[in-house]
């Protein structure tokens, strides 16, 4: 997904930069699809220092609730000592291009010129496979790509960079918090560790896992301290 991230960074076509930030950002949020692709210009708020609030207006159980409520999702900026917040800056580009289109604030995010539609799932996962092949990865034999890899995939990072079981229930929006949905379906307990991972998602975490401490300067410690605080 890193490698995706600085594929959509570099490239000179908006359309498909918008449609692999989509991608970037189902895996740092973690959540379904639709409430990915359903995201308008009016959704994004910026928070200080660095974050942003999203808020999902149509989510999973939402419509079973006596009083509708939208969930608002805050995603805070990368930890200080992770060289560059690639996934904000992506957003943040992002949002600066509809807003010198004068965009309308009902405007979704992640659409595309070329449709005369909003986005699905199918499409998603059409990016997705596109990214994956330009970056030249190779899926494991017998392994299928769909619009559930990004947010599998978040999870499972945020599982190596030290997020707990209910928290990482809680940010797939499963019902109360309880784990077993992600652990059977969602989290691979045995993906490696990464760097890159943490630059996505490590902003969820209070403090640096230990292949994070491990190899990095105290700051990231100095900063996780501030942040608890």
């Amino acid at each position: 997904m890193w490698r995706i991230a600085l594929l959509a960074a570099a490239e000179p076509s908006h359309s498909w930069a918008t449609r692999w930030t989509a991608c970037v950002w189902q895996f740092v949020l973690a959540r379904r699809s639709a409430e990915i692709l359903s995201l308008e210009l009016r959704d994004i708020r910026l928070l200080p220092p660095g974050g942003v609030a999203v808020q999902v207006r149509r989510f999973k159980g939402g419509e079973r609730r006596a009083i509708m409520e939208r969930l608002t999702l805050c995603v805070p900026a990368a930890p200080a000592g992770v060289p560059h917040d690639l996934a904000m800056e992506l957003l943040l580009r992002l949002l600066a291009r509809l807003q010198r289109e004068r965009a309308p604030p009902s405007r979704l995010i992640f659409s595309v010129p070329e449709l005369d539609r909003a986005p699905t799932a199918g499409d998603l996962t059409s990016w997705l496979l596109v990214a994956v092949a330009r970056v030249g990865a190779r899926p494991p034999p017998g392994a299928l790509y769909s619009s559930f890899s990004c947010r599998s995939g978040g999870a499972t990072r945020l599982h190596a960079c030290g997020v707990s079981r209910p928290g990482i229930a809680r940010m797939l929006g499963h019902s109360r918090n309880d784990p077993a949905v992600a652990d059977a379906h969602y989290v691979d307990a045995l993906a490696p560790a990464s760097m890159e991972a943490y630059w996505l998602v490590g902003r969820y975490t209070l403090s640096p896992p230990a292949f994070v401490a491990a190899s990095h300067a105290p700051s990231l410690g100095q900063s996780a301290v501030s942040r608890a605080a």
